[in-house]
């Protein structure tokens, strides 16, 4: 399985590829119904419209197992009992941001150092105790 960062970047992407199309399918569709120019513009426009409705389709999918991949993450960072570590896994794991931002987050002496530590030793522990579904501790902590 995919991590949830990478599900992340190619539902993004798909979003931006399925922008594109629409807006190139409402622009030939405007020329086509004006006057019929081309006579290629036809198939080009029922070409989009396949690999749009696929392209979505495509996005649809991968959203779900986005959405799945978060709910195991979700589930297995229930099992973290320190709400400092909660706060490490989750902005990581979740919210994708980088050690220095977490630092801030957590405030006080904590540094980029610390954060990373702290995380890599824990993630041995939530691995260990068999609290992670297979796949988070494959694609998304390690």
């Amino acid at each position: 399985m995919k991590s949830l960062y990478h599900l992340k970047r190619e539902i993004e992407f798909l979003d931006e590829k399925i922008a594109e199309l629409e807006t190139k399918t409402t622009k030939i569709t405007s020329v086509i119904t004006d006057m019929p120019k081309a006579r290629d513009n036809g198939d080009k426009l029922c070409a989009d419209v396949v690999k749009l409705f696929t392209l979505k389709e495509r996005r649809c999918k991968k959203e779900e197992l986005y959405n799945q991949e978060l709910e195991h993450t979700l589930d297995a960072l229930k099992a973290l009992e320190d709400s400092q570590l909660f706060i490490i896994f989750y902005n990581r794991l979740v919210e994708f941001k980088d050690w220095e931002e977490i630092a801030g987050i957590l405030g006080g002496k904590n540094t980029y150092d610390n954060v990373r530590h702290m995380y890599y030793r824990n993630v041995k522990k939530l691995v260990q105790n068999g609290t992670e579904n297979n796949t988070m501790a494959q694609s998304n902590m390690i």
